[in-house]
C-alpha cells in the first residue's frame, strides 16, 4: 500500500510540475520511451530491481542511455527517483503518469483487437462512435 502512494505522488509531481513549466508533452513523450525501453530490456528491469548496484551507476547507467534523448526535467525526475531508492517502483510510476496524463487530457484509451489489419475508415468510425458515447478524446491501441 505505501508502494502505490509513493507512485501516485511521484507520477503526481511529475505530472503538475512539467503542466507547470509547460513541457509537460515532453515530459510525456519521455516517459513513454523510458516505458518502452524498460519493457523491451530485461537487462534494465533487473539492473533497476538491484540492491547491490549503487544508485550513483544506475544514474550514470540511465545517463547513458537516455541522456540526449529526455528533457533536463525528466533526467533531474528519474535521477531523484533514483536517488531516493524507488527505482524499483519507477515503471509503476511511468504507467501512472500516463494514467494522469490521460485523465486530466480528457482521453479515452482504447484497445482493439482484431483478426485482421482494420482500414483507417472503420478505424475512424470505431473512434468516432466512442467519442460520441464518452464525450472524451480517444486514444485507439491497435492489436493484430
Amino acid at each position: 500500500m505505501q508502494d502505490s502512494k509513493a507512485v501516485y505522488r511521484y507520477a503526481k509531481a511529475l505530472f503538475e510540475l512539467a503542466n507547470e513549466q509547460k513541457v509537460l508533452e515532453t515530459v510525456h513523450s519521455d516517459m513513454q520511451l523510458i516505458e518502452k525501453v524498460i519493457k523491451e530490456s530485461r537487462e534494465l528491469r533487473s539492473l533497476i530491481k538491484s540492491p547491490v548496484v549503487k544508485f550513483d551507476k544506475k544514474n550514470e547507467i540511465f545517463n547513458e542511455i537516455f541522456g540526449t534523448h529526455i528533457s533536463a526535467l525528466t533526467k533531474t525526475f528519474v535521477n531523484l527517483v533514483i536517488k531516493k531508492h524507488r527505482e524499483g517502483n519507477f515503471a509503476d510510476v511511468v504507467t501512472q503518469f500516463h494514467r494522469i496524463y490521460l485523465e486530466k487530457n480528457d482521453i479515452e484509451e482504447v484497445y482493439l483487437t482484431s483478426a485482421v489489419q482494420l482500414d483507417k475508415q472503420f478505424k475512424d468510425e470505431i473512434i468516432s462512435f466512442i467519442q460520441k458515447d464518452t464525450k472524451h478524446k480517444v486514444q485507439l491501441e491497435e492489436q493484430i
